[in-house]
């Protein structure tokens, strides 16, 4: 009825008019992240923040579509881990965006990344390939043993050794501060 289409025709107005533009949204959500995540996640979202304040500048968030957002997330061509990085990062923006009532966490959820065609599985060393590892480690590289030896078994991640110090290694074990762990939370292996 017409009263149906007036009252659809004025929430939608009322809908982009709740909504800001891309680039000042891009500004706020990199300003309140700025001291919420680590310097190397803060590097991601500013990537995803610059695409996307870069693509669609003064445009409101509420007038974007899935086909925009997709060919500027994962244009054809795009390498499938860069997209899905590219994805992961505005994801993050745009629900946060969603949360604030500026525009529709729909139309992020419609994006998609090309698939990885990984030739053959992940790799996960063998204990003889440990094995290996360590005894070239031995006779090229020694101080790389204990650090080897503690991602080999201990679970701990490159990252994560790199931020190592002697105080984490105690008689009870190792002890990875917030200020280590990718999540930002305590672990004791």
């Amino acid at each position: 009825t017409l009263t149906e289409a007036a009252k659809f025709y004025a929430a939608e107005m009322e809908r982009r008019h709740a909504s800001r533009p891309v680039d000042q949204a891009c500004r706020e959500w990199l300003a309140i992240r700025k001291q919420e995540v680590r310097p190397k996640t803060l590097e991601g979202y500013r990537s995803a923040a610059n695409k996307l304040a870069v693509a669609f500048g003064t445009k409101h968030l509420s007038q974007i579509t899935k086909d925009q957002l997709q060919k500027v997330i994962a244009p054809p061509g795009t390498r499938p881990p860069t997209a899905a990085a590219n994805l992961r990062n505005a994801r993050v923006f745009w629900l946060w965006a969603a949360d604030e009532g500026l525009c529709e966490a729909e139309v992020i959820k419609k994006v998609k990344t090309p698939k990885n065609k990984k030739e053959g599985k992940i790799g996960i060393l063998t204990p003889a390939e440990s094995s290996r590892l360590l005894e070239a480690a031995v006779k090229h590289f020694p101080q790389a043993v204990p650090l080897f030896a503690v991602q080999l078994f201990a679970g701990v991640r490159a990252e994560e050794v790199t931020k190592l110090k002697a105080e984490n290694f105690t008689e009870a074990g190792i002890e990875l501060g917030a200020e280590v762990t990718k999540k930002g939370r305590r672990r004791h292996i």
